[in-house]
């Protein structure tokens, strides 16, 4: 998956490296955000068929000609029992910093949250605090 995302951005970004690094973030905010709707559809029993976050990754899918959406379903499963909100939060993290296909610390981040920040609220600033507690305790 790492090198997807890489050949992806490189396909679809030709800019400055500070213009990069912004398209980046975005792209992967971007694919987060499909990534918690897929999350969230199926949670209240959307079918993927009616899913245009499903629509948009297999767009994706075929630009890249390499199937995104099992990665996609190995994080939905490794960041459960996230909500779709958090997911988008961990993913985008996870995106920017090349660890999407890392299931293992992709559930020690997801295991974390529940206990160190109200799930019910998505919080940029809890979420780094709990990456910098397990960065401090060597966890990652």
């Amino acid at each position: 998956m790492k090198t997807l995302i890489s050949t992806l951005l490189l396909t679809l970004l030709s800019c400055s490296a500070s213009a990069q690094e912004d398209d980046n973030v975005y792209f992967c905010q971007g694919v987060a955000e499909a990534v918690s709707s897929i999350q969230y559809g199926r949670a209240y029993g959307l079918k993927d068929e009616a899913n245009d976050a499903v629509k948009y990754i297999a767009s994706l899918s075929a630009e890249a000609e390499y199937d995104l959406l099992p990665y996609i379903d190995a994080f939905i499963r490794s960041s459960s029992p996230l909500p779709s909100a958090w997911t988008e939060i961990l993913f985008t993290h996870a995106c920017v910093y090349s660890y999407v296909d890392d299931t293992e610390q992709v559930k020690r981040i997801s295991r974390q949250l529940p206990f160190q920040c109200d799930v019910n609220e998505p919080d940029i600033d809890c979420f780094n605090g709990v990456l910098e507690r397990i960065l401090d305790n060597r966890v990652i």
